[in-house]
């Protein structure tokens, strides 16, 4: 039988830690049969000859040593730090995600050893690797650097973000998809700690890449990372003053000759997400940012030509009213009016995406204005069509429709008028459709109709009442109150109909 070898040994032993529990006293008992030393040529310096098992094998050992401070006291050394170096030197993903995970811990531990780090090149080939492929390497990365930034001095900082900002501009032929992980590093970091100049830099390089960039996947990369920018302090005048509002304004309204119509109208899908998503943020300060693209999105309601561009205009509209604020700034008769028209319109989806949009006008709104918006439907009473509504065989109309109907419930107005409308508990407590989203939505309309017992009870009175009562208690779908339509702006819209 032939002898094992030194490396089939240590690996042995290796497993034989994995096996126990991950404690402190494991950790410092393999310590004493290997050396870090050992353990990192292991992993770091003879992975190459290495069969996938053992890699990740000796990987598992290190994320778990790497977890107490016996492994920290020894990688915060000369020889600690080689090895570090010649891991992420390595073309293995599973050596390179360690060496990663060893940096941040060590920089937690210790900030004082990241000085060390950038003097041994460390900090550079962890820049390097953002253009890989491997996207559990790229997680790890991504943690590791914006770690470095938390801990690290000023002018280390500054030495990261130029080398990522240099990246980001594209020098050096850096294709389009590593420009995008540098400026959403530099963006992840500028989102946690103030940096008025480097906040000011990243927004311009921003608006040149979306200005010069002939690639629209890429365009659509940097309105992802536009709307990131805008949680960054004080963003709001970082981005009024790059001029890039005007920039989308123009592809917006489609004033780009040189743009092919297939490229601008995925621009302008993007940019009416974008609008939705910076309204999703409820800063005050950020609706300052959507006031310039209100007249737009009316026209877009109204066009009844592009029905995408007229279905994102609705959610864009949603997102906005979807707080007092934004409501404040939207109101307007006319717009209205026209949000209303959509109820009538023979595009399915276009009558869905206006109900949701209605249903945010109405929970925006207090009493009186909730009252006013309802009475500026011009084709007859409003409940009566959205109980027509309600009949049609399209669900997520229909699962609309009661979503509309519990914002109306939820005002004492819209409580008695659906009180004194006939058939109308008849229509809710019907379950013969056996889907749970609609289940859920009438249930809870029906939970909001009989939140006020004594006085529910009055206008519907007993017989109905118990029925609405027994319907909403019939299946337990969590806390009584109301769940508001919280749409996402980046889900792509085609996805946004239950």
């Amino acid at each position: 039988m032939m002898r094992a070898s030194p490396i089939e040994e240590d690996i042995e032993l290796v497993k034989e830690y994995l096996q126990e529990p991950n404690t402190q006293i494991s950790c410092e008992k393999l310590f004493q049969q290997l050396t870090l030393q050992r353990l990192g040529e292991l992993l770091f310096v003879e992975d190459q000859n290495q069969r996938q098992e053992n890699v990740l094998i000796l990987s598992s050992a290190w994320k778990q040593v790497l977890g107490y401070p016996v492994t920290l006291q020894q990688l915060n050394s000369k020889e600690g730090i080689y090895l570090i170096r010649q891991g992420l030197l390595s073309e293995q993903y599973e050596t390179q995600k360690v060496c990663c995970m060893a940096v941040e811990k060590l920089a937690l531990w210790n900030p004082v050893s990241i000085e060390t780090l950038k003097e041994q090149k460390i900090i550079d080939r962890m820049l390097e690797l953002i253009r890989d492929e491997d996207l559990e390497l790229l997680k790890q990365l991504k943690s590791a650097i914006l770690c470095v930034f938390r801990m690290a001095s000023q002018v280390t900082c500054e030495y990261v973000a130029s080398k990522l900002e240099l990246c980001a501009r594209g020098g050096n032929g850096v294709n389009t998809t590593t420009r995008t992980r540098a400026l959403q590093l530099l963006i992840d970091w500028l989102v946690q700690f103030s940096n008025p100049t480097l906040a000011v830099s990243v927004c311009s390089i921003l608006v040149e890449q979306l200005q010069s960039s002939s690639d629209v996947l890429f365009q659509l990369n940097i309105l992802e990372l536009l709307a990131t920018f805008v949680s960054v302090e004080n963003a709001s005048s970082y981005v009024t003053n790059s001029g890039v509002l005007s920039t989308l304004y123009s592809f917006l309204s489609g004033d780009c000759a040189h743009m092919d119509n297939l490229q601008l109208r995925l621009l302008q899908s993007a940019i009416l997400k974008w609008i939705a998503r910076v309204a999703s943020l409820e800063k005050v300060e950020q609706l300052v940012l959507i006031k310039p693209f209100l007249p737009l999105l009316g026209q877009l309601i109204d066009n009844r030509e592009d029905l995408d561009k007229r279905e994102s205009a609705y959610y864009a509209l949603s997102a906005i009213a979807s707080t007092r604020k934004g409501l404040e700034m939207v109101w307007n008769k006319e717009l209205f009016i026209s949000v209303l028209a959509g109820l009538d319109t023979p595009e399915e989806r276009i009558r869905t995406a206006c109900l949701y949009c209605i249903a945010s006008l109405l929970n925006s709104s207090d009493e009186t204005s909730s009252k006013q918006l309802f009475e500026m439907y011009r084709k007859g009473p409003l409940l009566e069509t959205l109980f027509s509504l309600a009949h049609q065989p399209f669900l997520s109309q229909s699962i609309a429709v009661f979503i509309v109907l519990e914002a109306i419930a939820e005002k004492d107005w819209g409580l008695r008028k659906i009180a004194s409308t006939a058939g109308v508990v008849d229509i809710i407590v019907n379950d013969v459709v056996d889907n749970k989203p609609l289940l859920d939505a009438k249930q809870r309309l029906a939970s909001t109709l009989i939140r006020q017992e004594s006085v529910s009870s009055i206008l519907f009175g007993d017989a109905r009442y118990l029925k609405l009562k027994d319907f909403a208690n019939r299946f337990a779908i969590g806390s009584g109150q109301s769940r508001r339509l919280m749409r996402d702006p980046q889900v792509d819209i085609a996805t946004m109909r239950q």
